[in-house]
Parts: C-alpha cells; structure tokens; sequence
C-alpha cells in the first residue's frame, strides 16, 4: 500500500466537521471555501492558510517546513515507514 502524503493543500471544507481549524500561523479560524495548507500530525490534523504557509516561523524554516514535519512524524505515529524523518530535522 502507498504511504499518504505528509501535508497537501485543500479548499477548507468544514461541513462535516464538528469544529472548524485555526491557523498555526496566524491563529485565525480557517473558515470554509479559504485555501490551506493541512498535515496528519500525531493528534489530528493541524492547518494553515496558503498565506502563512510561507512565513518564517525560525532559522530561515517556513510553517511549511514544520507542517511538513509534523505530518511525517504523524505518519510514523500511525506506523508507516518513514526514513526520510531521520535526515529531515538535520537540513
């Protein structure tokens, strides 16, 4: 079986949800129809708007960067291979 990607982007839909996401980034609630960046991290899903995704959170490292490491961590939590994560915390 194919390993799910670690994050993908998504026209937010919240109509089935019983609580809508905020943004890591700017801690705004994500509302429906509003473009985001999301990541099966290791509790739930976690997201950020397109918008934010590219700001500098530390160290030249961008929320995407972290999202990015969150979902791969989230994916081991769950019990996929991933032997990438060993060399991703090292760039």
């Amino acid at each position: 079986m194919k390993r799910p990607s670690a994050t993908w982007e998504a026209v937010y839909k919240a109509d089935r949800r019983k609580h809508h996401h905020r943004c890591r980034a700017c801690n705004r609630i994500i509302a429906t129809g509003e473009r985001a960046l999301m990541a099966r991290a290791a509790r739930g899903t976690v997201a950020v708007h397109l918008d934010c995704a590219d700001m500098q959170v530390v160290d030249g490292h961008t929320y995407r960067d972290s999202m990015e490491a969150w979902g791969l961590a989230g994916l081991k939590a769950r019990g996929w291979r991933v032997p990438e994560l060993d060399t991703h915390y090292a760039r």
